[in-house]
């Protein structure tokens, strides 16, 4: 890492609204290191490559990626997770290769291990079939959890994600096949406040009353869609784990970049300051 500012950034479609800039200055500033995390919108794939070229030529330390480049993001890199697993972090290593990984997993695990869930042998089911949901899948299961089934509203993306999870594939409609003890919301439903009622309520209902605890990786300032839908059926919903996970997943990320100990502390308590103003 040179002596230079550090350039940042996020790489995504519609990634006007995220709180990502913020969180890595927050970083940045308890880590005493100088540099700026910009937005870069990428209205097509052409837009990632020449993110991804800035990436290797220098001009960028690291990036983030979300929607929808994440599988692109990790079939451009020299080393990336093995099948075409999702990432969400890019980085040149020490011998100049561009590195790919995913800060999603370990950050819901470190959310929820803060909140005092243990997920050894706990049964977890998750819903949703994007990079998301495969990526915390992959978390979950590193760290000792047994996916259960993957549930999805397009049956063949369920399939899809099942199978590289080692998990069995649902209709949304469907039944849980067992009593679970985490269910994970990772679907688009909420993102930018938008409520699917509807969406939610084709969800088969024994889910709210067959799992242990239900958490939603969606952050909102406020109780999200999902939130408040799973509590008033009487589901036990740990509130707030969206925001939780994602100041631990760019906590996680910025030290990939830096290589020093993640700000976590510091970058969740930013991230709280926005829930009270």
């Amino acid at each position: 890492m040179s002596d230079r500012p550090l350039r940042l950034g996020l790489i995504g479609q519609g990634i006007g609204h995220s709180l990502s800039p913020m969180l890595h200055r927050v970083g940045l500033a308890a880590l005493g290191l100088a540099g700026e995390y910009v937005l870069f919108e990428a209205p097509a794939e052409a837009d990632l490559d020449r993110v991804v070229g800035e990436l290797r030529a220098g001009a960028i330390d690291g990036a983030n990626v979300t929607t929808p480049y994440k599988r692109a993001a990790a079939q451009r890199c020299d080393e990336a997770p093995p099948d075409g697993a999702p990432i969400n972090t890019l980085w040149r290593d020490a011998q100049g290769r561009l590195v790919g990984s995913s800060s999603d997993g370990p950050g819901l695990c470190l959310a929820l291990r803060r909140r005092g869930v243990v997920l050894a042998a706990r049964r977890v089911a998750i819903l949703g079939t994007g990079g998301a949901a495969e990526s915390v899948g992959l978390g979950l299961r590193a760290a000792g959890a047994e996916l259960v089934a993957v549930v999805g509203r397009r049956p063949a993306a369920a399939e899809l994600v099942a199978g590289r999870l080692g998990a069995q594939a649902l209709r949304w409609d469907a039944p849980p096949p067992m009593a679970v003890d985490l269910l994970v919301h990772a679907t688009r439903i909420g993102h930018g406040g938008r409520a699917d009622d509807a969406g939610l309520a084709r969800l088969h209902p024994a889910w709210w009353a067959g799992a242990r605890a239900a958490v939603d990786l969606v952050y909102a300032t406020e109780s999200t869609a999902f939130e408040r839908f799973g509590m008033a059926r009487g589901a036990n919903v740990l509130g707030g784990i969206g925001g939780e996970m994602l100041a631990a997943q760019a906590a996680i990320s910025l030290g990939w970049w830096t290589g020093h100990r993640p700000p976590f502390d510091a970058m969740r308590a930013a991230l709280l300051a926005t829930r009270n103003t």
